[in-house]
């Protein structure tokens, strides 16, 4: 195809930093990207619960760790830890066990979940809903319960009003 090595080195040394660039600029697209949505939650919420994920343990699992390590799970905890505690908002990093394996209702624990089971139907209090959401309802508890009383014993969050209406995610107290 080339005339000579030099060429096809020089395409070569050519090809390679083209991909090296697609690659640069994929990665600051992710960055902006998780940037922007760490700074949407925090301007939108008090709290922001999130779970503890180990993540080297995870990318273990050869089948996940590419995708794992592409979402750049780090890079937002660290990014919303940050940004709340620029605008005096609360992260919390809760125990990951069974958020999605327990009923956010009642509590009873889903005896043989799999994976693939995408909706819960709890046989205990009958509440019946996603998976996944479920799994944040738990996460949600978990970090407001974590937070729910200080040293005193006295609670840190307390209903805020506007307009009559009552939003109870407002911290107090800091």
């Amino acid at each position: 195809m080339f005339p000579n090595a030099k060429f096809a080195g020089l395409f070569f040394g050519l090809h390679i930093q083209g991909v090296l660039e697609n690659h640069l600029k994929i990665t600051r697209q992710r960055q902006d990207f998780l940037n922007k949505l760490a700074d949407q939650l925090i301007r939108e919420n008090d709290l922001v619960a999130l779970e503890d994920l180990k993540i080297l343990n995870m990318v273990r699992n050869h089948h996940l760790s590419k995708s794992i390590l592409d979402a750049g799970w780090n890079y937002l905890v660290k990014r919303l830890t940050d940004k709340a505690a620029e605008a005096g908002r609360v992260v919390i990093q809760v125990n990951p066990a069974n958020t999605s394996k327990s009923c956010s209702a009642c509590g009873h624990l889903f005896e043989g979940l799999k994976l693939s089971h995408r909706w819960v139907t709890c046989p205990k209090c009958s509440l019946s809903l996603d998976r996944d959401h479920n799994a944040a309802i738990n996460i949600l508890n978990r970090g407001l319960s974590a937070l729910a009383c200080n040293r005193d014993g006295q609670s840190l969050w307390a209903p805020s009003t506007l307009k009559s209406e009552v939003f109870a995610q407002e911290a107090v107290g800091f």
